[in-house]
């Protein structure tokens, strides 16, 4: 895994490694704090989306922690390695375990929250507790509504660091189904279609940048083509539209993987495999497809395309493209001039711009050769 980013974030008397694509703010995780404070003495411990290991850490009694941010679930590993890690959506989890106490450390997506308490409800012991934690800015207080009207009775266990922890008693179920949304995207004449659910990139619309990388595409017929940061999984669903020899999809995230899987189905031609940024991807790859993100946390970073494009020189194989979607205020043509021989502008529009880079050069160029291109299509 690249420890490019790194960082340090200290809870008590330890300090713990946290890198900028896990869950969580490192500058201000008084969520945390409130959780370590507050944590069960003894029974068997679920902890769901609680971050790189601090929580697990500070237990004293056996845990299992599912973490659907593979950066989270690898850090975690190193950080509190007594604690049994597993890298997988909770809200669909197989596991058949029950808990004594189940930690719940809420998400941005309200709907898949509701959703992991449901399944966290199902799975605690007849006389155990669900806790649910966070901050009020992450609407806390919101889901804490949300349980009421699903008719769950909720108290506050503890309060403190701009948020609070919700306790829920055990005998109470719920039904919650999350919204799934079919979206389209226009490949040549042919209409692509893929579910998507809360919590992911572009749910339920069609994501412009995306679909202007879509009307450059054309063939990759026997080529190798890698879908970094897959999310639902478009872009291989494309490629596998245009005969492409072997797909592979990659993500972070557990549920991108997992929304990947239902879209493409058992193709043999498509591996699925959770990474950061294709670190540990082996084997040749003709062509990346892939829209960066350019969020971590709640604030924007140029540090994340930049790294991005740098495993992206790194993956492709010899004289292999990759083309990019990004928006148009970010730098791409200037990053990729300094890593590949040729970086062309396809198209811009809409405030996205498509980029074709081609063959990665083993030394990056001084940025001072810039070319305008107009317009080029894009064929392989």
């Amino acid at each position: 895994m690249s420890r490019v980013r790194e960082q340090l974030i200290k809870f008590g008397s330890k300090e713990f490694r946290h890198h900028p694509a896990g869950s969580g703010n490192p500058n201000d995780d008084r969520i945390t704090e409130l959780v370590i404070d507050n944590l069960p003495e003894s029974g068997r411990v679920a902890l769901i989306e609680c971050g790189t290991g601090a929580i697990a850490f500070y237990l004293s009694t056996e845990s299992v922690a599912f973490h659907s941010n593979w950066i989270d679930c690898e850090y975690a590993k190193e950080n509190a390695p007594k604690a049994d890690h597993r890298f997988e959506d909770f809200a669909v989890t197989s596991c058949e375990e029950t808990f004594d106490w189940i930690i719940l450390r809420i998400t941005k997506s309200a709907a898949h929250n509701m959703k992991m308490i449901s399944k966290a409800l199902t799975m605690i012991t007849p006389t155990g507790k669900v806790l649910v934690a966070g901050g009020n800015k992450e609407g806390i207080k919101g889901i804490a509504s949300k349980l009421e009207d699903a008719g769950v009775i909720t108290s506050v266990a503890a309060n403190g660091g701009g948020g609070r922890i919700l306790e829920v008693e055990s005998g109470q179920k719920f039904a919650f189904t999350e919204e799934l949304i079919n979206t389209e995207y226009q490949l040549g004449e042919k209409t692509l279609t893929v579910i998507t659910q809360e919590g992911l990139f572009a749910h339920g619309k069609t994501d412009r940048g995306t679909q202007q990388l879509l009307k450059k595409l054309r063939t990759v017929h026997g080529k190798t083509v890698l879908d970094l940061g897959c999310g639902s999984g478009i872009f291989a669903k494309a490629a596998l539209e245009l005969g492409a020899a072997k797909v592979i999809c990659t993500d972070i995230s557990a549920m991108a993987l997992d929304a990947a899987r239902r879209n493409l189905g058992d193709d043999p031609r498509v591996e699925i495999v959770p990474t950061y940024i294709g670190d540990t991807l082996e084997g040749r790859i003709d062509l990346i497809l892939t829209n960066p993100p350019f969020h971590e946390g709640t604030g924007t970073t140029n540090d994340l395309g930049e790294e991005w494009l740098e495993q992206c020189k790194k993956l492709v194989w010899g004289k292999g493209d990759v083309l990019l979607v990004a928006n148009q205020f970010l730098p791409y043509m200037r990053w990729g001039i300094e890593r590949f021989d040729s970086t062309m502008e396809l198209t811009r529009d809409d405030g996205f711009v498509v980029y074709l880079m081609r063959s990665p050069i083993k030394k990056k160029k001084p940025v001072d050769n810039r070319r305008e291109i107009n317009e080029v299509i894009f064929s392989v």
